[in-house]
């Protein structure tokens, strides 16, 4: 039996979203005015991707639109077929996106 990697991703919006571009401090990913955060209950050292930039689009999101995320950063392992991503997106704590997609299908 394979064991499959995750990669999760929490990211609680926050309407007053001004900017785009995160930037990495002290292990913690701020947006500007707002907190963008992974988890709080996993250990960041656990994680496989070390993440670089995230941009969302529009920003704020916008009710009865798409809403893109995209994600950048370096992996810290390899990963195999059948690995996959998990991403829920809360708007503080209302569910407003819950996918999981294939590694490799999605990652370029």
């Amino acid at each position: 039996m394979k064991i499959r990697n995750v990669i999760t991703i929490i990211i609680f919006f926050y309407i007053d979203f001004v900017k785009t571009r995160i930037i990495i401090h002290q292990k913690k990913i701020i947006l500007e005015e707002s907190l963008v955060s992974f988890c709080k209950f996993t250990n960041p050292e656990n994680y496989l991707l070390e993440l670089k930039s995230l941009i969302i689009t529009p920003n704020p999101p916008v009710q009865g639109k798409n809403i893109t995320i995209e994600a950048s950063g370096i992996l810290k392992k390899g990963f195999s077929e059948g690995s996959y991503a998990l991403l829920k997106v809360k708007y503080e704590f209302i569910p407003l996106i819950s996918v999981q997609e294939d590694l490799c299908t999605q990652v370029y």
